[in-house]
């Protein structure tokens, strides 16, 4: 299943193996109207996300304030590095904000990407696959019912896709029942 994922999954909860994601949804890959969107969106994400053009950048400094490499360093500063922790990326999106700090994790982290978009998912796995990350285990699961059972997760890190959970104070609750106790 992957890197001892199986030790903090729900047991009995309905599963199948999808192009290497673990899938929860239970819909034979056919997302609600948020996954169909970022499904679609997937192949422009990184671009409309990240400072890759001037528009872009323009827009994450007159929306966030600032450049979106200042906002994803503050936060990637926060993780405790060199430990043998279970993280969870949620919503992972492409990857593209996590997959660097990834690298640079010393020891032996159990590293699991969650996102509704099989879309984001994909292309994230391309990504992890061309930095060298294999070991990260993506799962396919609505924000809202996590397959995951009480306290098994040291870090829950979500950027920039809280917007899109379409129950968020299901999803909230979801987060802090699935974080330990000190949990960051």
């Amino acid at each position: 299943m992957g890197k001892g994922i199986e030790t903090i999954l729900i047991p009995g909860e309905d599963c199948h193996l999808n192009e290497g994601i673990l899938d929860f949804c239970g819909d034979g890959g056919h997302p609600r109207s948020v996954g169909i969107s970022y499904d679609k969106l997937s192949s422009r994400y990184d671009r409309f996300l990240t400072s890759a053009t001037f528009l872009t950048d323009f827009y994450n400094k007159i929306v966030w304030g600032l450049r979106d490499a200042d906002y994803v360093r503050r936060v990637l500063s926060l993780f405790p590095l060199g430990e043998d922790l279970t993280i969870l990326d949620l919503p992972v999106g492409t990857g593209v904000f996590t997959s660097g700090l990834y690298k640079e994790l010393t020891g032996n982290p159990k590293i699991i990407t969650v996102d509704y978009s099989f879309g984001m998912l994909q292309k994230a796995g391309k990504r992890f696959r061309k930095e060298g990350l294999e070991s990260i285990v993506r799962v396919r699961a609505d924000a809202a019912h996590l397959p995951f059972k009480d306290n098994s997760v040291d870090i829950l890190l979500t950027m920039n896709g809280f917007h899109a959970f379409p129950d968020k104070e299901r999803s909230l609750d979801e987060m802090a029942r699935v974080l330990k106790p000190g949990g960051v």
